[in-house]
């Protein structure tokens, strides 16, 4: 998990050694927001599944005890805690992330991790462990493997996803950030135009995906409504800020999925830089996110009276 922002660092590389930084031009915007609202109605039960990358169970405990997290200590306080849960193996993001969301471990959906050697292909697959693996290797395979293969033919085409599985059941589904997103509607990526000269990935690219999806600058159903941090200071979008801006539209339009999962990257660095200590500054600044969220509900009282589980 470490390493999870090396595709994003060598995107930023990239940046400075292209000939030059152009903006992509805006397109048109998906129909993600009419098609994402559930069909069952407001008063039907909706599910939020927020992941904080990294977030230690000692963080939140000593948060709570110094009364540094607030909203930790209300969601707890009102809602159920359990601090032994055990990971799947290897804990590595998109490992961890496609065992949570299809249920079975790596033998089963074949993601063995951020960098694994493909028999079939005999070809070392590299989703972005650091900058200088991935210029080693090659920026063209890794971007492209990242961008296309992930989710559209190395996650086990037979295993559902929790998306293509609700789908299924007629449930309207979404996430925001996920890295694992693999699902039923199409959607276009629109890979930023400086891309396009060090690498052979087109101007778009086509993928499968819940109803509503959200993933950086490469895809934004929001733009041209709400501005949000996406620019190369801001890892493309890949951001903390990004995932709960966007989570809080949908919340305060009132345009929730039956089951929304929002991705939150930003603690991961600092978690093992400075390990799971209250003061490190991203687990505060994660419980003001949190409770921003609970906000645009209109209350901290609204997510636990109203059919919503976070």
């Amino acid at each position: 998990m470490l390493n999870k922002i090396g595709l994003i660092l060598t995107m930023i590389l990239l940046c400075l050694v292209a000939s030059g930084c152009l903006k992509q031009g805006q397109t048109t915007r998906e129909p993600d927001l009419i098609r994402v609202k559930s069909l069952k109605g407001r008063e039907s039960k909706k599910v939020i599944l927020i992941v904080a990358d990294s977030l230690m169970p000692q963080a939140i405990e000593n948060g709570v005890a110094n009364q540094k997290l607030p909203a930790f200590q209300y969601l707890i306080q009102h809602g159920q805690y359990y601090n032994n849960m055990v990971s799947s193996f290897p804990t590595m993001s998109v490992t961890i992330d496609s065992s949570l969301l299809t249920g079975a471990y790596p033998d089963g959906h074949r993601i063995p991790g951020l960098t694994w050697y493909s028999t079939e292909d005999q070809e070392l697959i590299n989703y972005g462990t650091g900058p200088l693996e991935v210029v080693r290797l090659g920026i063209d395979p890794v971007l492209t493997n990242a961008v296309i293969h992930l989710n559209g033919s190395h996650l086990n085409p037979q295993l559902p996803t929790i998306y293509e599985e609700l789908a299924r059941l007629g449930r309207r589904t979404g996430s925001i950030n996920g890295l694992i997103y693999r699902g039923t509607e199409s959607h276009t990526l629109s890979p930023p135009a400086w891309m396009h000269a060090p690498t052979s990935l087109p101007k778009s690219v086509k993928v499968k995906g819940p109803d509503f999806l959200a993933l950086g600058s490469l895809a934004d159903p929001l733009k041209g409504i709400a501005k949000l941090p996406d620019g190369l200071t801001r890892r493309m979008g890949l951001n903390n800020d990004f995932s709960v801006a966007t989570a809080n539209y949908l919340i305060r339009n009132r345009k929730l999925p039956d089951f929304l999962y929002v991705y939150l990257p930003d603690l991961d660095k600092q978690i093992h830089k400075q390990g799971p200590s209250p003061e490190v500054k991203g687990v505060q600044e994660l419980d003001r996110q949190l409770q921003s969220l609970l906000d645009s509900f209109g209350s901290r009282r609204k997510p636990c009276n109203r059919p919503c589980s976070l």
